[in-house]
């Protein structure tokens, strides 16, 4: 009996260290030129698998699972940015150097 019990104290102290860690962060991303938001920006926890796309109000919504955890953001023709998940976060993100002007489709 003493054992399960010991067992079960090592068990809840573990969860409750797991579950400490992990946290919900939420952010917005616009574009740095107009202050616009921008729709299916990729937010990515930096190490893992973790990851989100911003809605077409420029919002997202993360969870993770360290304090010291870092953000991978990332969209097509801008600057790719990575900085400290925290619990509110405002990210501007710069067109690229090398930004596409134009397009050109050619069917056949």
């Amino acid at each position: 009996m003493r054992r399960l019990l010991s067992l079960l104290f090592v068990s809840l102290l573990f969860f409750e260290s797991t579950y400490a860690q992990s946290k919900e962060i939420s952010g917005l991303v616009t574009d740095a030129n107009d202050g616009t938001a921008m729709a299916g920006v990729t937010v990515k926890v930096k190490g893992s698998n973790t990851a989100t796309t911003t809605g077409t109000d420029g919002r997202f919504r993360l969870v993770v699972n360290s304090s010291n955890a870092m953000l991978l953001i990332s969209y097509v023709g801008y600057e790719d940015q990575e900085l400290r998940a925290t619990d509110n976060i405002s990210i501007q993100l710069k067109p690229g150097a090398n930004s596409l002007k134009e397009v050109l489709v050619v069917l056949k």
